[in-house]
C-alpha cells in the first residue's frame, strides 16, 4: 500500500476501506504478538470496527490552498453571542457573487476569489450531485464548527448559501500561501520563525479545543498565511464536536466522549487512532508535535526510506515510537536555539500515553516558546511584524473551473444547510 510522502509530489491517494482494514488488522496482530500492544487490546472489537469503517486517507487536498472545507436562493443566518460584529452571519444571495479567479480546486469542490457587494470573499462551491448522506453529515459538522469560530488564528467564517445545484461556504480570503510553502520553499525556517508559527498555531488550536472540538487534520497545508504574515488554521472538514450522540449497534442513542473514525493524513495520525482506541483533543497535540518537528527538520518524524511509500510501515513506526518513546536526534539542537528545548518539547508532545502529553497551558509556558522573548499578548493582538511575508496568489482564470452540473434529485437532504 503506497502513498506519496511530502518528499515527493503531493498527490491525493485514496485507500479502499476493506484493503486498509485487512492490513491494519495484520499490523495490530503482529504488534500484539511482539508485546508492543497492551494485552488488553481487544482485536475482535478492533477488527469489527475497522471493517465497518469507511476509510479515506488524503495526503493533500488541492482545495486546502484557501480555506473552507467543505437554492433560486436559500441562505443560512445564525446569531452567535460568542462572535464579534465583524463575524456576524449575514444573508448571501448566490447570484450576487462575482467570481474573480479560481484559488483552488479538488475532488470536493472549487474555491473562488469572489466579490459580493464590493467585499472580497473566498467562496467554495460543492456540487450537490456529488454529495451523499454521509458526506452531508460531515459538511454539517464542518459548518457547525466554523460557526463557533471567532479567533485571530482561525479562519473567519461568514455564512453559507445554496443554489439548486450547489452548496456555498463563504469565508475570508487567505491567499498568501500556506505553511507547507513556508517550510519547504527557499531557506530552512529559522528558530525564531518556527517559534512564531508554532505559537500562533497553538493559540488557534487552544481556542478550537475550548469549544470542545477536535480538529483531526492539523498539517502544514491546513495552516494558511495571511497578508500580515500570521498563520491561520483552516479546513474544518474533519473537525468533530465532543461529546456527540450516536445510535449504537443495539439501536440505542449513546453519548460518546471520543471519536473512532480512521481519517486524516497518514504522517500526522496519532497511535490511539491507528489502534482504534478512540481520540479526543489530545490527538491534535500529537499532530502538533509532528508539525513542529517538520518545521524544524523539513521531514515528518516517522517517515524513513523504508516507509516513504508504505502506509503500513509508517503506521508501524508510529506505534513503535508510541510504545518505546520517540528518540529525537541531538542534531535538532543545532537547528533551533542550541539547547535541548525543542527535543524536550517534541518528546512530550509525541508521548504514546495521550494523557501524558502537555496541556495547552503547559505548552505555551515551555522554554521553547520563551526562548525568543516572544510576547504572547502581542502575538495574539498581531502587533509585531511577522518574520516572513509572502506574495498574494491572484488565482487562475474562472474559465478553468469545473462546469456546474444540474441537480435534479430531491433537495430535502440540503434543507438545513
Amino acid at each position: 500500500m503506497d502513498y506519496v510522502s511530502k518528499k515527493e509530489k503531493l498527490i491525493k491517494v485514496k485507500y479502499p476501506a476493506a484493503s486498509l482494514g485487512r492490513n491494519l488488522i495484520k499490523l495490530l496482530k503482529v504488534l500484539h504478538s511482539t508485546k508492543i500492544l497492551p494485552i488488553e487490546a481487544d482485536f475482535c472489537d478492533i477488527e469489527e470496527k475497522i471493517n465497518n469503517t469507511d476509510v479515506e486517507f488524503t495526503d493533500t487536498d488541492d482545495c486546502s490552498t484557501v480555506a473552507l472545507s467543505l437554492p433560486n436562493s436559500f441562505s443560512s443566518i445564525d446569531t452567535l453571542d460568542t462572535l464579534d460584529d465583524s463575524n456576524v452571519r449575514r444573508p448571501f444571495i448566490p447570484s450576487k457573487f462575482n467570481m474573480i479567479s479560481v484559488l483552488g480546486s479538488g475532488s470536493f469542490g472549487t474555491v473562488f476569489l469572489s466579490e459580493y457587494e464590493s467585499q472580497h470573499y473566498a467562496l467554495k462551491r460543492l456540487p450537490k450531485n456529488e454529495i451523499n448522506e454521509y458526506e452531508m453529515e460531515q459538511i454539517m459538522e464542518e459548518k457547525k464548527a466554523l460557526e463557533k469560530m471567532a479567533h485571530p488564528f482561525v479562519l473567519k467564517f461568514y455564512g453559507t448559501c445554496q443554489t439548486n445545484d450547489e452548496l456555498y461556504f463563504i469565508t475570508e480570503v487567505i491567499n498568501c500561501g500556506d505553511l507547507f510553502m513556508a517550510i519547504y520553499d527557499g531557506e530552512r525556517l529559522s528558530h525564531e520563525e518556527c517559534v512564531f508559527y508554532a505559537a500562533g498555531i497553538l493559540l488557534g488550536l487552544t481556542y478550537i479545543h475550548s469549544k470542545n472540538i477536535v480538529f483531526r487534520d492539523l498539517k502544514p497545508e491546513n495552516v494558511m498565511i495571511g497578508s500580515n504574515g500570521y498563520p491561520k488554521i483552516i479546513d474544518f472538514g474533519l473537525a468533530k464536536q465532543l461529546p456527540y450522540v450516536k445510535m449504537s449497534d443495539e439501536g440505542v442513542l449513546r453519548n460518546y466522549s471520543k471519536c473512532y473514525t480512521l481519517c486524516g493524513t497518514p504522517e500526522y495520525i496519532a497511535p490511539e487512532l491507528i489502534l482504534k482506541c478512540g481520540c479526543d483533543t489530545t490527538y491534535d497535540i500529537w499532530a502538533f508535535g509532528v508539525l513542529l518537528y517538520e518545521m524544524i527538520c523539513r521531514i515528518t518524524p516517522f517517515v524513513d526510506d523504508k516507509s516513504s511509500k508504505d502506509v503500513m510501515k509508517l503506521f508501524s513506526n508510529i506505534v513503535l515510537a508510541a510504545k518505546s518513546g520517540i528518540d529525537v536526534s541531538k542534531k535538532i539542537d543545532k537547528k533551533t536555539d542550541g539547547t535541548t528545548n525543542a527535543r524536550d518539547l517534541i518528546t512530550q508532545l509525541l508521548s504514546g500515553d495521550k494523557d501524558s502529553r502537555l496541556g495547552k497551558s503547559e505548552l505555551i509556558q515551555h522554554p521553547y516558546f520563551l526562548s525568543t522573548g516572544l510576547s504572547m499578548t502581542s502575538l495574539y493582538e498581531q502587533t509585531i511584524p511577522a518574520p516572513i511575508t509572502h506574495d498574494e496568489f491572484i488565482g487562475n482564470p474562472v474559465e478553468n473551473a469545473r462546469p456546474v452540473t444540474p441537480f435534479d434529485a430531491n433537495q430535502a437532504m440540503f434543507a438545513d444547510f
